[in-house]
């Protein structure tokens, strides 16, 4: 049997992040990963959405200046597009697994299965360790009707050689009102099945409004407290039954219903490690276990975080500070952000405002302040009229909150997360020089 000091089950962004710091310090470490090294956010997420996104931003930049600087309206060619991210993304399997090793970190491509608390099975041969970490990430929720056969996901839309004329959408979180902005973008007709009354659940709503007009501006159907009960292939054809009615036919149907936690593959019921009701592993606030020697880093726990790659790299590197004996403290996790890659963007963090004020104090008072786009010439020389920043104070004068709506919303966001992070005071905020002209100095100001 082979023994190492740590052993990571999956190779995603909660595992490299902790295991090659570990490995520079001296640590014997072996990371399992059964499909693609990086995770889901480097081969099936975030990286590949974000270069199919990115083009229909830019277009959309250049038609809202249309007459006003340019002349020439743009295309995408979607089959271009979807090479260049197979091209880019393709490489990030080796390029993830040849970091770890590069850095002294074991790696083996394989199914991990606990086969007791102490060790681990992988191709017929057993693997221990003093710490096991599972970082075994999540897979896509499938719904349990009839037809769901018929259902893709977003691993199956971020591969799409071609866009589907008529696309239809379940869900209103995150993921598909991103899917659904591309889509539209692209030409695709699309329907948004959102079993809630709104987009977009816990982000700030007013500028939830402002995202939702954009995409019904491009002809986004958005059915509202509706769920699908059934699928039916037809000679024209998919068509979804819902608690409401039957819908018009489509070609395509990606189930965008939420993650479901992977803990469940992993030989758990050889441990005596505890899950949640909901199948998440059980953590401390040491990313432990009931079981000592076993931890869990980012999707695959019930830490009451986001779940987002940024909190999963912060989970790795914290058990790297723990594990080299640097820090034996719980953790303790900074504000987080949260952005919704839609067009217009929508990001936030901290605390949002209470009621419908708009400038002034609202109801827990805190002082709230907007700053509409008029106010900044970067926006204005794109015809960004939609666009907008809300800042939340504290009664002391601290920023403890902000969203953002907007062409560049996670920039401005990101430059603004200092500020509250650190509980800096006005004076403290002066002591930057930024540099100009820019879109933190025109941000910075404002605060």
């Amino acid at each position: 049997m082979e023994k190492y000091d740590v052993l990571f089950i999956g190779a995603g962004q909660a595992a490299w992040n902790g295991a090659i710091p570990m490995a520079q310090k001296g640590l014997r470490v072996l990371v399992i990963e059964k499909d693609k090294f990086g995770g889901v956010c480097s081969n099936r997420g975030c990286n590949a959405k974000i270069l199919l996104d990115r083009p229909f931003l830019l277009k959309h930049i250049t038609d809202q200046m249309q007459g006003r600087v340019f002349e020439n309206q743009l295309t995408v060619n979607w089959a271009d597009l979807m090479a260049v991210k197979q091209q880019v993304i393709g490489a990030q399997d080796a390029n993830n697994r040849n970091k770890l090793i590069r850095n002294g970190v074991t790696v083996i491509r394989g199914e991990a299965k606990f086969i007791d608390n102490q060790t681990v099975q992988v191709h017929d041969t057993d693997y221990t360790a003093d710490k096991i970490v599972i970082a075994a990430g999540t897979r896509p929720h499938q719904l349990t009707i009839v037809g769901n056969e018929y259902l893709h996901f977003s691993d199956d839309f971020l591969d799409l050689p071609e866009m589907p004329t008529r696309l239809t959408l379940i869900g209103g979180g995150l993921v598909a009102t991103e899917l659904a902005s591309i889509s539209a973008e692209a030409g695709a007709k699309v329907t948004m099945i959102v079993r809630d009354a709104q987009l977009l659940k816990g982000f700030y709503e007013k500028y939830v409004t402002t995202v939702t007009a954009a995409l019904q501006a491009l002809g986004v159907e958005i059915l509202y407290q509706t769920t699908p009960s059934k699928i039916d292939q037809t000679d024209d054809g998919l068509v979804i039954t819902t608690n409401n009615q039957q819908l018009s036919p489509v070609d395509y149907i990606v189930d965008a219903t939420g993650r479901t936690s992977n803990a469940d593959q992993l030989g758990l019921e050889n441990t005596d490690v505890i899950c949640d009701e909901n199948g998440w592993v059980k953590v401390n606030a040491y990313l432990q276990t009931n079981v000592p020697q076993i931890y869990a880093t980012g999707d695959v726990t019930n830490h009451q975080q986001p779940d987002i790659t940024p909190v999963a790299a912060f989970e790795s590197k914290y058990l790297g500070h723990v594990f080299t004996h640097e820090i034996d403290t719980p953790i303790v996790y900074p504000i987080v952000p949260r952005v919704v890659f839609t067009i217009p963007r929508l990001a936030q963090f901290g605390v949002m405002p209470v009621g419908t004020i708009s400038d002034g104090v609202d109801e827990n008072g805190h002082t709230i302040k907007q700053l509409p786009s008029q106010n900044d010439w970067f926006k204005l020389i794109q015809n960004e009229t939609a666009s907008e920043i809300t800042l939340v104070y504290d009664q002391a004068g601290y920023l403890i909150g902000a969203a953002a709506v907007g062409y560049a919303a996670e920039d401005e966001i990101n430059g603004l997360l200092p500020y509250a992070q650190l509980k800096m005071d006005r004076q403290a905020m002066d002591q930057f020089v930024w540099l100009f002209p820019t879109l933190q100095y025109m941000t910075s100001r404002n605060v």
